[in-house]
């Protein structure tokens, strides 16, 4: 023990003679130190203890936070999922897919251009869906658009109805368009959507073949879909609500937007397609 005492005449006392100047010997100092030491050691556990606690306490924070993330994010993803879905469900990917595939191979077929005529067109492409589907074209049901005719209750015709088990699943309407104009665009939708559509028919394609070009597709586009987003219906339950993005087709030269309306209480598509037919 290293303890350094000065005696009354100011010397030092040697570390030996410290029992002797106190009076307390080595052996009585011992116990004194153990308990310091054991003192020292319940400090040290009892500080030990209280981080431990602390980290603990810690960790079950950090848990509960990554579990809550956690649960956020499936719960993020299942309802992006479930929009997904829903989106897929109503847009019936098979049929759309049929008809972007038969539109892609009028767009490359050079045998159809600038010179190509509306109803042409419309049988190239009812003949290519009738490889895999059932097609009736120039069906007459409905109520004729035009004014004249429907004064006098004349039917319209609808320019490809595709069934299945012989039940109406689809209808197309094709219309040749030299430039973005809002009357006949509109007036298409009009028939595709309800006058041609008496039965219901929940999936309507309208197709816009577009022949002459002032500037580039995509430019047409643009002012194609800002045309198609001012269409306005005659009754409110058919006023058509289009998605905010464009329908995805993996094509430049074939692009679509879809919309969802109603009928008689019940939801009913409508994708609005644009394809580049070569000048």
């Amino acid at each position: 023990m290293n303890v350094k005492i000065k005696k009354t005449d100011g010397t030092m006392l040697k570390q030996g003679d410290v029992p002797d100047h106190s009076g307390i010997s080595i052996k009585q100092l011992l116990p004194l130190r153990e308990v310091a030491l054991n003192e020292s050691i319940s400090n040290f556990n009892n500080t030990i203890g209280r981080q431990a606690e602390q980290w603990s306490a810690l960790s079950d924070d950090i848990s509960e936070s990554i579990e809550a993330g956690k649960e956020d994010m499936i719960r993020r993803q299942a309802e992006a999922n479930a929009e997904a879905y829903a989106k897929a469900l109503r847009s019936s990917p098979f049929l759309f897919d049929e008809i972007v595939g038969a539109l892609s191979s009028l767009c490359s077929n050079r045998h159809y251009n600038s010179t190509s005529d509306e109803d042409t067109m419309n049988d190239y492409v009812r003949d290519i869906l009738g490889q895999g589907l059932q097609v009736r074209d120039q069906t007459r049901q409905g109520i004729s658009g035009n004014s004249r005719y429907a004064e006098k209750g004349h039917a319209g015709e609808v320019d490809i109805q595709i069934r299945n088990n012989g039940r109406p699943i689809g209808i197309y309407e094709g219309l040749r368009l030299e430039s973005v104009t809002e009357k006949i665009i509109h007036e298409h939708i009009a028939k595709a959507t309800v006058n041609y559509n008496p039965q219901g028919v929940k999936e309507v394609f309208v197709v816009a073949y577009v022949i002459k070009r002032s500037t580039g597709f995509g430019s047409f586009w643009k002012r194609f879909v800002a045309c198609i987003r001012q269409y306005k219906a005659d009754s409110p339950e058919h006023q058509v609500i289009w998605d905010d993005e464009a329908e995805e087709t993996g094509l430049s030269a074939v692009r679509s937007i879809h919309g969802t309306y109603y009928i008689d209480d019940e939801e009913h598509s409508v994708h609005v397609l644009a394809v580049k037919i070569m000048a």
